[in-house]
């Protein structure tokens, strides 16, 4: 049986991740891409966490072909240097799944939003990603390709009272940006996709609201679980990174300006 990315050339960015016990996005889709066959071009902030993430797929997939790359992806001169990079050591860039994002303490709504925060925020989670698609471009529109972005429930869904807000805003224009880029880039071939993330158990989510709440790691899973509609409650990056896999692949061919809920009916609940 074929294997679903077999030779296809990945960038992951944000194939590193937040330290803690749970597996983090970046880290299972790089995996799971590695066992369908992936070239990978694995970008983080720090290349340690990077390399971590290279050392657990080889154990897994002693075949696979995989790099490491360190890049600020908010800096647009380190992504021009990174996608040629990632074009240079792979021979061509096939796909592109954009894993970036952060959440802050000091987001806690509206009133007491400040500058340094919306600048960290906004940044991270929307500026780079516009770097990313706007770079990646040149290197696709002569054979197609595939962008897979990372958003989430708190950027398709209202919710009532205070709460982070500027974490909502980033992951909401990130979907428009990817529906943007799917309508300039369909003629070129080159589909563009959304993930809408819902509550999944990976260390950047867990580690976060155990500080911001100051619960054990047992309340804290417990109440996302809670938060959850279907029967099973909280979902891992296993579950991020199949959703990752099939928008990558070819069975996607006809997929393309699409927002895909992986929340476990957060978004059906919400409305």
């Amino acid at each position: 049986m074929a294997l679903r990315l077999q030779n296809k050339a990945v960038i992951i960015v944000g194939a590193g991740q937040t330290p803690g016990v749970d597996i983090g996005n970046g880290r299972a889709m790089s995996i799971r891409f590695a066992e369908e066959g992936a070239r990978l071009f694995l970008v983080a902030r720090h290349k340690d966490r990077a390399d971590e993430t290279a050392r657990m797929i080889r154990e897994r997939t002693p075949d696979a072909e995989v790099y490491t790359y360190a890049c600020d992806v908010t800096d647009e001169t380190q992504v021009i240097r990174m996608f040629r990079e990632a074009a240079e050591t792979l021979g061509r860039i096939d796909i592109l799944v954009n894993n970036v994002g952060v959440m802050s303490q000091a987001d806690v709504g509206l009133l007491t939003t400040d500058s340094d925060t919306f600048d960290f925020m906004l940044d991270t989670n929307l500026k780079s990603a516009i770097f990313q698609n706007k770079h990646v471009y040149p290197y696709m529109k002569e054979n197609g390709g595939a962008i897979v972005q990372i958003a989430s429930v708190a950027g398709a869904v209202v919710y009532q009272g205070d709460g982070p807000i500027l974490y909502n805003l980033s992951k909401c224009a990130l979907i428009r940006l990817s529906e943007a880029t799917a309508a300039r880039f369909a003629k070129d071939g080159i589909r563009c996709n959304t993930i809408i993330l819902g509550f999944v158990q990976t260390a950047m989510g867990v580690e976060f609201n155990i500080q911001k709440t100051g619960k054990s790691r047992e309340e804290v899973l417990e109440s996302r679980s809670k938060s959850v509609p279907l029967k099973g409650g909280e979902g891992t990056a296993w579950d991020t990174a199949n959703a990752a896999l099939f928008l990558a692949s070819d069975e996607a061919r006809f997929i393309t300006g699409a927002s895909r809920p992986v929340d476990g009916g957060q978004t059906a609940l919400k409305g």
